[in-house]
């Protein structure tokens, strides 16, 4: 059964589908009809055995015009049911059931639909013009007008890819090093629906930055030292994303992670910038106590969740543990860690352990024991 404005005379819109038809079914039947769209519904015992039916060789070649697979079948339903002489149910605000050499199908249909199209393009054209896709990130930086904010192009191509998830959410944004606060301006435009957008900078300048939007605020201190942590609280507890882009020392970037990480909502991305900086002895270091050694060792915590137990990675840890208070509770809420050219990205989960879980079958059939 289906709609009877949608049952068509079928010797009116055979079309080129007539050959496949005949190929099959024999000379074709007056009064036969079917549902154009192929939207009805059906006893499936009626159409079993269909793809024996229709081999791919009765079918003309795929064009724009009818004759092609969807469109012969669209009508071999008519027919099935006509030579089954089964019953067909037309509905609208009167039902009628009755055998198909009884009923009659719209013989002006591919009129009415053309006319329905027509009016809808119409619709379509009076229709108020509809926003198309946000900008991008790029595209935010490249039509500011405010503070200055300056980054590289496929940085902003690398933020986009990992804040998409979080693009329209309500976050709560923290920024260490915030430049000339046009950075803070650029968040509060790309998260339209964010929360706070809070930036932390040494440079006392910061402190006299005022924002027309009141969900823009900057705060003067070294983002590592306990008394921003301080003042960054009593603001907002919690964040969705985290942003370092000051590691003016290598010392720096991993006490500010340590200091804000527990902070980051599950579900939460903190991302540091500039890491082509973090790997050079001169930016804080040596290579084995260096930011960037330090964001490695977390992916070998991650992928190594009994790293307790493990000699080497213990060792590894240890030249950090002397320099930095380390909770190595934190580490067990780290989902995944992404190097770009970049960007290091840190998820948060809300679980405790991760690891593999328990092993999940399929099922138990197997080629050897």
């Amino acid at each position: 059964g289906g709609a009877r404005f949608n049952y068509v005379d079928g010797a009116g819109h055979v079309t080129v589908c007539g050959r496949a038809l005949r190929l099959q079914h024999g000379a074709l039947p007056k009064g036969w009809g079917f549902f154009a769209g192929t939207m009805f519904w059906c006893r499936p015992q009626v159409f079993a055995g269909l793809e024996q039916t229709y081999p791919l060789a009765c079918f003309s070649a795929h064009g724009d015009t009818d004759g092609q697979p969807e469109h012969v079948v669209e009508r071999a339903f008519g027919l099935i049911v006509m030579q089954a002489n089964k019953k067909i149910m037309l509905h609208d605000t009167e039902i009628l059931v009755d055998h198909p050499s009884q009923l009659y199908g719209n013989p002006n249909w591919a009129d009415t639909y053309d006319a329905f199209q027509e009016g809808a393009a119409q619709k379509l054209d009076d229709a108020p013009a509809v926003l198309g896709a946000p900008l991008s990130l790029l595209q935010l930086v490249q039509a500011h007008d405010g503070y200055v904010c300056g980054s590289w192009s496929g940085t902003l191509i690398q933020y986009d890819q990992c804040l998409q998830g979080l693009r329209h959410a309500p976050v709560r944004l923290l920024q260490a090093g915030i430049q000339n606060g046009g950075a803070l301006e650029i968040w509060g435009k790309y998260f339209t629906n964010g929360r706070i957008i809070l930036g932390c900078d040494t440079d006392q300048r910061c402190a006299e930055l005022t924002f027309e939007d009141a969900r823009i605020k900057a705060i003067h201190a070294d983002a590592a030292s306990p008394y921003a942590k301080t003042k960054v609280m009593k603001i907002c507890g919690q964040f969705d994303v985290i942003i370092d882009n000051s590691p003016s020392a290598a010392r720096d970037s991993i006490a500010v992670f340590l200091h804000y990480f527990p902070n980051l909502n599950a579900g939460g991305v903190y991302i540091v910038e500039g890491l082509q900086n973090l790997a050079a002895p001169a930016q804080g270091g040596s290579d084995d106590t260096s930011a960037h050694a330090f964001f490695r060792l977390l992916c070998d915590i991650l992928q190594r969740p009994e790293w307790a137990n493990q000699p080497d990675l213990c060792a590894r840890i240890a030249p950090f543990e002397s320099a930095h208070d380390i909770d190595f509770a934190i580490f067990r809420s780290v989902q995944s860690v992404e190097f770009t050219p970049a960007l290091i990205t840190i998820r948060k989960t809300a679980m405790q352990a991760l690891g593999q879980g328990s092993m999940v079958w399929s099922d138990r059939k197997a080629i050897a024991p």
